[in-house]
């Protein structure tokens, strides 16, 4: 259907112009064929398809080179433009017949225009849904002539409600019919406010940016929540590299499905718009036009999250690499390494025992019933590095708030400070936990020792 803002304008142009019905006998002496307007995207789908059923023939010699892909039809038969302010945005004129340097007239029309009357009923792109829907008929033939003001507001409108033009035009198929290929696709330059909300809630344009804006927020997961809270809470390298893996492969599932989705409900609007184009009754056209909006939200949806999910997968497989350094070592951290998940339940177990120290003085029940079905030699060095990792922080704590004491207006004098980190290294020995765990009694902050 063709946007009521949209037909409004042409409707009220035409009024103004001197085209009449077709065959335009009013413009038999100014012949407006001669310089045809311009075609979108859609409109050279449309063209495309009566070109592949065979339904494009001319009346004079002029014959249209067989079995085209949709490019080179387009190509053979149209000149590009690209809009020098926003280069999402393309128009198709079509090509004139030239020889000698006088014009002959649009390549679609029936014969050669070289007189005035060759005009009459001479498009073979006439359409006489012209005002209801995209047609064959270019959106810049419908109207003849016209203001500046007006030509600027059809070019709004077109770039509005068939936004991101040129990128469909470059993702088409060659051997396509009439599709929108662009379906597997997380672009949301399509997305738009419904005008039936700007009108009932009278919207301000500020309003409309705002509520778009909801519509296309990123709110997945951050990388900085991923590598931070997600990955590194894990503390091994083994385990952080397998917390990637489960996220990935999570992630993989999910877009698998969305895309899906998206497949589905893309396909299903193609369906609508054949059912609606067809429907001759009002009312039920009006329920198909409900579900039309239905599916239309819906794909929007799916390309939100489809772009999410792409960008957590970019981001995960980054933090694989970054944790793995090889992809042997990657390889191996999928396998199972009884003396890895040691050293990592050992340093979680400590890490959450000494957070309970720090907190209440004392290791809580659960975490103590989790240490006491630790291997014995486990507990005991789990134990001793908990005490010895919660002593490091608290001291560091405490000579960073007697810092700020001294001077409570520069806080700049806490940026040499530095909080003691579990970390381990690739030595496997129970003697060495310790000072895996709490780093080397050597660390230093801002020159003391912690």
């Amino acid at each position: 259907m063709l946007p009521i803002e949209l037909k409004n304008l042409l409707l009220e142009q035409q009024e103004k112009s001197n085209c009449t019905e077709q065959p335009c006998k009013s413009c038999l002496d100014n012949p407006c064929c001669l310089n045809p307007g311009h075609a979108t995207y859609e409109n050279t789908l449309k063209i495309y398809e009566l070109y592949k059923n065979g339904n494009l023939k001319r009346e004079d010699e002029i014959e249209y080179t067989e079995n085209l892909s949709y490019k080179e039809f387009v190509k053979n038969y149209f000149d590009e433009w690209i809009h020098p302010e926003d280069d999402s945005f393309i128009l198709f004129y079509p090509k004139t017949l030239e020889k000698n340097g006088k014009n002959f007239g649009c390549i679609f029309n029936k014969r050669a225009i070289k007189t005035p009357k060759d005009n009459f009923k001479n498009c073979l792109l006439w359409s006489e849904d012209r005002f209801d829907k995209i047609t064959t008929l270019p959106l810049g033939c419908i109207t003849n002539g016209g203001s500046k003001d007006f030509a600027n507001k059809r070019e709004f409108l077109t770039n509005y409600f068939y936004s991101n033009s040129r990128s469909k035009f470059n993702m088409e198929k060659v051997d396509t019919l009439s599709d929108d290929k662009n379906i597997v696709s997380s672009n949301l330059d399509s997305l738009k406010v419904d005008s039936w909300v700007k009108e009932n809630m009278n919207l301000t344009e500020e309003d409309e940016e705002l509520l778009k804006y909801s519509m296309v927020f990123d709110n997945g997961q951050t990388d900085y929540s991923s590598q931070w809270f997600v990955t590194g809470q894990s503390i091994t390298d083994y385990k952080k590299i397998q917390q990637c893996f489960m996220e990935l492969e999570t992630r993989y599932n999910s877009y698998k499905k969305i895309v899906r989705n998206l497949r589905e409900a893309e396909v299903k609007i193609k369906i609508l718009n054949r059912k609606i184009e067809a429907e001759t009754d009002e009312l039920e056209k009006e329920l198909l036009m409900i579900d039309y909006d239905d599916l239309t939200y819906d794909a929007g949806y799916f390309k939100r999250k489809m772009g999410q999910c792409e960008r957590e997968i970019k981001g995960y497989l980054k933090l694989i690499k970054d944790n793995a350094k090889t992809l042997e070592t990657a390889k191996k951290a999928i396998e199972h390494n009884p003396e890895e998940e040691r050293k990592y339940w050992t340093a979680r177990m400590a890490k959450q025992c000494a957070m309970d120290i720090i907190a209440y003085g004392r290791i809580g029940s659960g975490n103590m019933e989790s240490l006491l079905l630790m291997d014995e030699r486990d507990q005991l060095d789990t134990l001793k590095n908990a005490l010895g990792f919660a002593g490091k922080l608290n001291t560091t704590i405490g000579k960073m708030n007697d810092a700020l004491e001294s001077d409570f207006k520069n806080f700049s004098s806490l940026d040499h400070f530095q909080m003691p980190q579990l970390e381990l290294n690739e030595q496997s020995h129970v003697a060495q936990n310790e000072k895996n765990l709490l780093g080397t009694s050597e660390s230093k902050t801002d020159g003391f020792s912690i």
